[in-house]
């Protein structure tokens, strides 16, 4: 993945006739341990257009997610779903298990973004009188 990256900046860099680089943090890979771990990261990969973007992830035109739930027959065809869908019961226990995945990532990102309970300390200038 490295080299492919490598590859396309210097080809886009060169197009373009500029220097440096394309993407703002640099590739990052982890090694998946176990099925679990999978089907975790496939949930990741295809809520990224809600969390990222605030878009439907299964109206997101550029997601393999249609792969996966057999909501449309004009997939992605590079995309090798059945590696993920042998894991499930159906398609639609997959489908399931994400809308799962979304609600619980939701009450996270609602839980995170409360008000803190505490009001800050304001600071008074020398002289300057507390009401």
């Amino acid at each position: 993945m490295r080299s492919l990256m490598i590859s396309y900046t210097a080809r886009i860099n060169k197009k373009y006739e500029r220097v440096g680089h394309l993407f703002q943090d640099s590739y990052k890979a982890r090694s998946l341990k176990g099925n679990d771990d999978l089907v975790n990261t496939s949930f990741y990969v295809h809520y990224n257009p809600k969390k990222e973007l605030g878009l439907d992830p299964f109206e997101y035109p550029y997601s393999s997610i249609k792969n996966y739930t057999g909501s449309t027959k004009n997939g992605f065809v590079f995309v090798k779903e059945n590696i993920i869908l042998d894991l499930f019961e159906s398609r639609e226990s997959y489908t399931e298990g994400f809308k799962n995945y979304i609600e619980e990532m939701e009450k996270r990102e609602e839980s995170s973004q409360k008000a803190p309970s505490w009001e800050p300390s304001v600071q008074k200038a020398p002289g300057q009188e507390t009401s």
